[in-house]
């Protein structure tokens, strides 16, 4: 179907799309060409870049410096995908027909899956803006031989316009936070959409092999940690489990999906790019996740691994809308990332708010707040 995209707004700038009822999928209800918003204080200090999507003939063409993608997208990614149940945020496993019987046997089904990720900016048809080309790779649990051959499920999504906040100086904290969305097939003659959020992490350096005489080098890695899942505006229903994925860039160029394509991807290989420590410390097998996020009256309020925090519902005073909130909790801003009684600490949340104006039609308005928690 058509992509849709979703402006990300700083507190009190407002710009909004509508969903149609229609077929192939979502259009975007033009609000005029993209612009670069004056940098606005909240909490932290950042600029807001939005771009329409689709083939509308007032979006504006978007190449991938103007997505800053050296913060968020545009390259290849390494890591694990881990989904949870969205009616209690429990983790759902690796489905036991994708593993080999005997890791069954022993107990031990994957919490994750291990992805790898090719991301490019392509050009919009008919002249529309650019749009996010999204390839994965998802690698297969193996055991014994099958380590050495390792089989991958592969995938590939497009959307229509991503929205970025960057940070207006270098020496903020270098968090940023992106926002997107798909159309998908009706659900029950319902409109059907994928969203999602990714949120920049503090960079993993890693001791790796230089290749000169066995000497070692420091390597850094920006990484980034994404939620998505699929949502029905006309029923305020969360229709698919939601899907969290924390990953590493491994390339500033995109290969195209081309990695293990046709076989011979082992994991040695999956191990060195995806990074030894979240290969053996999955970040899915901490169940702690922000537990002690209060929860709002009206809300589903889930808090998973890798401090992410889901809610949706609908406030007492506004039941027209429904509200979806997908955030991260930011840790030690100020003094590292260790989580220490009575600090203050930060919730960053991209918001989605959506109202329905007719019986085929719905707006919605994004935006990034900051909690404090």
């Amino acid at each position: 179907g058509a992509a849709s995209f979703q402006p990300l707004i700083a507190r009190r700038l407002s710009s909004r799309c509508r969903y149609y009822n229609e077929r192939p999928g979502l259009r975007h209800s033009g609000s005029g060409p993209a612009a670069v918003h004056n940098p606005t204080r909240h909490h932290r200090s950042a600029a807001f870049l939005s771009a329409s999507a689709g083939s509308s003939s007032e979006a504006a063409s978007v190449d991938a410096a103007s997505f800053h993608p050296g913060k968020m997208y545009g390259g290849d990614y390494a890591g694990l995908s881990a989904t949870f149940s969205p009616s209690t945020g429990n983790l759902i496993r690796v489905p036991e027909h994708l593993v080999p019987d005997s890791l069954i046997e022993w107990g031990q089904v994957p919490s994750c899956l291990e992805v790898l990720t090719s991301e490019d900016f392509v050009p919009g048809e008919e002249g529309g803006s650019s749009a996010l080309k999204r390839k994965i790779a998802a690698v297969m649990p193996a055991v014994g031989c099958g380590v050495d051959n390792l089989d991958t499920m592969r995938t590939e999504e497009t959307f229509g316009g991503v929205s970025v906040s960057a940070d207006a100086d270098d020496s903020s904290d270098g968090r940023n936070a992106a926002a997107m969305s798909r159309s998908l097939p009706p659900l029950r003659d319902a409109e059907r959409i994928k969203i999602e959020a990714a949120f920049s992490l503090p960079p993993e350096t890693e001791t790796v092999d230089d290749g000169d005489e066995g000497g070692a080098a420091e390597a850094s890695y920006p990484c980034r940690i994404r939620v998505t899942c699929d949502v029905v505006p006309a029923t305020r229903t969360v229709s698919s489990p939601i899907t969290v994925v924390r990953e590493r860039r491994t390339s500033d160029q995109s290969t195209g999906g081309t990695i293990g394509l046709g076989g011979g991807l082992d994991g040695r290989t999956v191990m060195r790019l995806v990074g030894k420590a979240s290969v053996n410390k999955p970040f899915a097998e901490n169940m702690e996740g922000a537990d002690d996020i209060a929860e709002r009256e009206g809300f589903t309020t889930l808090s998973l691994p890798g401090d992410v925090v889901v809610r949706f519902g609908v406030n007492e005073e506004a039941s027209d809308k429904w509200t979806v909130d997908m955030g991260l909790l930011l840790l030690g801003l100020e003094g590292g990332d260790d989580k220490k009684e009575g600090e203050s600490r930060t919730l960053s949340v991209v918001r989605r708010v959506f109202s329905a104006q007719k019986s085929s039609t719905f707006d919605c308005v994004t935006e990034l707040v900051t909690e404090n928690c």
